[in-house]
This record gives C-alpha cells, sequence and structure tokens, in this order.
C-alpha cells in the first residue's frame, strides 16, 4: 500500500516533467528554425555581432553614402513637389502628394507625355521633369 502512495505521485510528477521537457524543446526547436530562416535571408550578416534592432554602419564611408542618399530622397521629394504644381498648372486635378499608386498622377504623366511626344512611361522621368520645368528652382 505505502509503495502504490508512493509510485502513483512519482507517475505523475514524471509525467508532468516529460511534458513540460517536450515543450522545452519544441520551443526550442522553433526558435531554432527562426534563427536559421533569418540567417538565410542574409547570409553574409554575422548574427552574433550586434542586434538587428541597432544596427551601425560598417564603415564611414558607407554611413556617407547613406545620408547621401537620404538627402538624394529630399531633393528628389522637392523636385517631384514642383511638377505636382506645374501638372496641376496644366489643369490635372491631383489632390494626393506623390504616392507610388498616385493614378491621378500617372494619368496626367501619360497625357502630357503622349500630347508632347515624349516615351509613355508614366512615370517623371527626366525628360518629363524637364518639360514641367520642375527640375531646376523656379
Amino acid at each position: 500500500m505505502l509503495k502504490q502512495k508512493i509510485i502513483f505521485p512519482l507517475t505523475v510528477f514524471y509525467m508532468v516533467t516529460l511534458g513540460f521537457s517536450y515543450l522545452a524543446l519544441e520551443r526550442a526547436r522553433v526558435d531554432e528554425q527562426l534563427s536559421y530562416e533569418l540567417v538565410d535571408e542574409d547570409p553574409d550578416r554575422n548574427e552574433e555581432s550586434t542586434p538587428r534592432s541597432f544596427v551601425l554602419p560598417s564603415t564611414p564611408a558607407v554611413a556617407f553614402a547613406q545620408e547621401k542618399k537620404s538627402s538624394d530622397d529630399v531633393i528628389h521629394a522637392a523636385i517631384v513637389k514642383r511638377c505636382l504644381v506645374a501638372l496641376r498648372a496644366f489643369g490635372f486635378e491631383i489632390i494626393r502628394d506623390a504616392e507610388q499608386f498616385n493614378v491621378p498622377l500617372i494619368k496626367a504623366t501619360l497625357t502630357i507625355q503622349r500630347q508632347v511626344g515624349i516615351p509613355e512611361t508614366g512615370k517623371l522621368d527626366d525628360t518629363t521633369m524637364d518639360y514641367l520645368g520642375c527640375l531646376n528652382d523656379q
């Protein structure tokens, strides 16, 4: 009788421990799969070095290139804004500022390109921006 009183709690304890061990191993396996997926996305990255949430440029040259790209983006946004003003002056109704899928902007650009004889791309390329006069500061 004493033996059964000891065996039953030990069996329950063993089963619970076994269940927790299984869950811990499964979680470790899932974490390992996720980390391998991250490595596959960028095989050149050293996952042991710097956390992804805080990545510094590798060299000053990279930092300068990133800064230049950022300033180029600001300059390009100003040019596009001047092009929007020019297209509105031509009578096109473009309500939103430039966005990737701005249908009225693409439609207006295609119309201008078609009227002038510029290759129809639907994008504000250099030729179109030159015709609209938005490349230079006015």
